[in-house]
C-alpha cells in the first residue's frame, strides 16, 4: 500500500469498513423502494409458522434439509433460516430470532402506511433510517463512530508530522503515543515505526522557535556589552559538527527497535512484510552513526582545548625573570636563544599530549565500533541476514571506519594523513605510503590490524557485487586486485 506522508498507519480492510457499510446502506435503501408489485415477497412470515402442530411438513421441506433442521434444534413448520435473514449463515442471525422479536424492515413498514405525498415520503424515509440504525444491533452508531476514530487519527497525524518538523518532541511523543494507544494502529504501516525512532533519538530538542529567540537574545546581547560585531565575533570559535539526535537517547531507541523486532519476527511465507528485516539493519545504521558523531565532536574538543592552551602559553616568554632573559646584560642573542629552545620543547611536549589524547578517543570508539560489529556478526549468521544487501553494505563500511582507528596518532603524522580517512586514496597507495612510515613493532602490529579489517570490508563488498549490487566509486576500489607491495621489514 502506497501512502502519502499523513497516511493513516491502518490496514486496508479496516480503511474500507466505512465505505463498503456505506454501500450497504445504499443497497438496502434501493431495496427498500422497490415498487407495490414485489409485496408477495414481503407477506413471507418473520417468524415461525403456526400450523397446527399435527401437520406434517407442512413446508414440503426436502429430507436433506430436514435432517439439517433436526441438527438445529428447529422444527419442520419453521422456515428456512437464510430466506428470513439474508446472507445467513455468513451472517450472525439478530437478537431475539428465536422468540420473533425482529424488527421489519423498512419497506413493509412503508406498505402498511400507505404513503402518498411527498412530504410524508421523506418523513418515512426519514422513519425508516432511524430505524436502520437503531436496528442491525447498533450497526448505524458503529460506522458513525469508525468514521470519527478516523477522523481524529487524521488529525493526530497531522500534529505529529508539524511537531516534528518545528522540532516540538514533547508534543510529537504526546500525540505517537495517543496514536498508539488505539487498537486500529499497525505501527509498521507507511513506516510509522520510523517516526518513533526519530522522536526518541531527538527526544530533549528545544522547539525550533526557542532556539530562535535565544540566538537572537544572545546576539543582542553581545552587540550591547561589546564594542561592536567585530568584537563580539573576535573571540568566537567553531560549533561543534552537528548531529542529528542525541547520544543520550540511544538505549531507548536501542530498546525500541529491538522490542519491535521481537514482536515481529522475520516470516519466509510474509517476505514484503515490514519485519525484523527491516528494524535491525535501522538499529545498527543509527549505532553507525552515533559512534562516527560522538568521535567528531570529541576530537572537535581535543583541537578546542589546544587552542585555548595555545593563547594562555602565548604570554609565557613575559613570566620569565629577568636574570633568565638577559643574565650577561645583553639581552640580544642569548635570549632569543633560549626562548626559541623553550618554544621547542614546549610544542614537543604539547605535540606528545595531543597524539596520547588523539589516541585514547580513538581507543574508545573503537572499541564501542567492534560491539556493534561483533553484534552484526551474530546476526548475520542466520537467514535472511546472511545475505542482506543494506546489512553487507555496513558491515563493510564499519570494518574500513574500525581499520582507520588502529592506526596510530604518531604513524598518521609521520604519513601526513590527518584529517583524511583512508577510503580517499587508491587502496595499494595507501598501503605502501603507511608501511614506509612504520618505525617500531607497535607500529607493525596495528598496520596488521588495519589491513586485517580491509580484507574483511573486501569480503562484504565482494558478496554485494556477486548479487549484482552497484557500489559507489569509493567503495568499488576495494574490489581491484592488489598490488606487489614490499612488506619486508
Amino acid at each position: 500500500m502506497v501512502g502519502g506522508p499523513f497516511a493513516l498507519p491502518l490496514p486496508v480492510w479496516r480503511q474500507a469498513t466505512s465505505a463498503q457499510r456505506a454501500d450497504s446502506r445504499k443497497r438496502k435503501r434501493r431495496e427498500g423502494t422497490l415498487p407495490e408489485d414485489n409485496s408477495s415477497q414481503d407477506d413471507e412470515p418473520l417468524t415461525p409458522s403456526a400450523l397446527p402442530s399435527d401437520s406434517i411438513n407442512p413446508r414440503s421441506h426436502s429430507p436433506d434439509t430436514l435432517r439439517q433442521f433436526a441438527v438445529a434444534g428447529l422444527s419442520p413448520d419453521e422456515e428456512v433460516p437464510s430466506k428470513l435473514y439474508p446472507r445467513f449463515p455468513h451472517r450472525s442471525l439478530p437478537s431475539g430470532w428465536q422468540t420473533g422479536e425482529v424488527p421489519r424492515r423498512r419497506r413493509s413498514r412503508s406498505r402498511t402506511s400507505g404513503v402518498t405525498s411527498e412530504s410524508e415520503a421523506e418523513g418515512a424515509e426519514t422513519d425508516g433510517e432511524t430505524v436502520r440504525r437503531l436496528t442491525k444491533n447498533g450497526r448505524g452508531e458503529l460506522m458513525s463512530s469508525h468514521a470519527d476514530i478516523f477522523k481524529h487519527m487524521s488529525t493526530l497525524m497531522a500534529i505529529l508530522h508539524r511537531c516534528i518538523h518545528e522540532g516540538d518532541m514533547r508534543r510529537a511523543k504526546r500525540a505517537f503515543g495517543l496514536l498508539l494507544g488505539t487498537r486500529h494502529v499497525d505501527v509498521r504501516l507507511n513506516d510509522m515505526w520510523t517516526l518513533g525512532t526519530e522522536i526518541l533519538m531527538r527526544d530533549g530538542e528545544t522547539n525550533k522557535r526557542q532556539q530562535a529567540r535565544s540566538s537572537e537574545a544572545s546576539t543582542d546581547h553581545s552587540h550591547t556589552d561589546g564594542d561592536g560585531p567585530d568584537a563580539a565575533n573576535g573571540d568566537a570559535r567553531p560549533p561543534p559538527p552537528a548531529r542529528w539526535g542525541s547520544a543520550d537517547n540511544m538505549q531507548k531507541v536501542r530498546d525500541y527497535i529491538e522490542t519491535l523486532a521481537q514482536h515481529h519476527p522475520y516470516d519466509v511465507h510474509f517476505t514484503r512484510s515490514v519485519s525484523a528485516v527491516d528494524f535491525w539493519p535501522a538499529l545498527y545504521n543509527i549505532e553507525i552513526y552515533n559512534v562516527d558523531a560522538e568521535h567528531r565532536r570529541a576530537l572537535h574538543r581535543l583541537e578546542d582545548s589546544a587552542a585555548l592552551e595555545d593563547e594562555d602559553d602565548g604570554n609565557d616568554e613575559f613570566d620569565m625573570p629577568y636574570d633568565d632573559q638577559y643574565p650577561d646584560g645583553d639581552g640580544d642573542g642569548d635570549y632569543e636563544a633560549r626562548l626559541e629552545r623553550r618554544s621547542q620543547q614546549r610544542e614537543a611536549v604539547r605535540a606528545r599530549k595531543q597524539c596520547a589524547a588523539r589516541d585514547e578517543i580513538q581507543n574508545e570508539t573503537r572499541v564501542a565500533a567492534q560491539q556493534i560489529a561483533e553484534r552484526m556478526d551474530n546476526l548475520m549468521m542466520a537467514v535472511p541476514y546472511t545475505t542482506h544487501v543494506e546489512l553487507l553494505r555496513l558491515r563493510g563500511m564499519l570494518s574500513l571506519f574500525i581499520g582507520d582507528l588502529q592506526l596510530p596518532t604518531r604513524l598518521l603524522h609521520r604519513c601526513n594523513l590527518i584529517g583524511y580517512t583512508t577510503s580517499e586514496l587508491r587502496l595499494t597507495t595507501l598501503k605502501e605510503r603507511v608501511r614506509n612510515q612504520v618505525q617500531s613493532q607497535e607500529d607493525w602490529e596495528a598496520v596488521w590490524r588495519w589491513e586485517s579489517e580491509v580484507d574483511k570490508a573486501k569480503l562484504q563488498f565482494e558478496k554485494l557485487a556477486e548479487k549484482g549490487i552497484r557500489l559507489e566509486p569509493w567503495l568499488a576500489k576495494y574490489l581491484e586486485p592488489d598490488e606487489d607491495v614490499d612488506t619486508s621489514r
